[in-house]
């Protein structure tokens, strides 16, 4: 078993007084993207949010069925209880808050901040 070799005490106290130059820009890059994921992230919740509170729409059938109680959805992180016709409404007006609000995507009808969040999510990969 191949292991990467800890660095010494020495090792670390020199890096840590002492930068390089492509880790200061890897921090500061991994800085901004947290930012830029935190803001998208935010501005989503909110009109995700805003929507839903329009819709006034319960939880689908099904869940209930399972146990679920039945009321209303209001917080973006229950849409998957909506029912197929609520979904198909909430993520298209998600989509035209979304367009109304400049945020822009890399492809039509993706989120956001699942974007903005995706090099975080790949460990850094994609960063500049």
């Amino acid at each position: 078993m191949n292991q990467a070799a800890k660095p010494d005490l020495a090792t670390i106290q020199r890096l840590s007084s002492n930068p390089p130059p492509e880790i200061v820009s890897l921090a500061e890059s991994l800085l901004v993207t947290m930012a830029m994921h935190q803001l998208k992230a935010e501005a989503v919740d909110a009109y995700a949010t805003e929507v839903l509170a329009s819709m006034q729409a319960k939880i689908a059938t099904k869940w209930v069925e399972l146990g679920v109680p039945d009321q209303l959805i209001l917080k973006p992180k229950d849409a998957f209880l909506l029912d197929d016709e609520q979904a198909a409404r909430y993520y298209a007006l998600c989509e035209e808050k979304r367009a109304a609000s400049g945020m822009t995507v890399d492809k039509e009808g993706n989120c956001p901040a699942l974007e903005a969040e995706k090099p975080l999510r790949q460990g850094g990969h994609g960063l500049r």
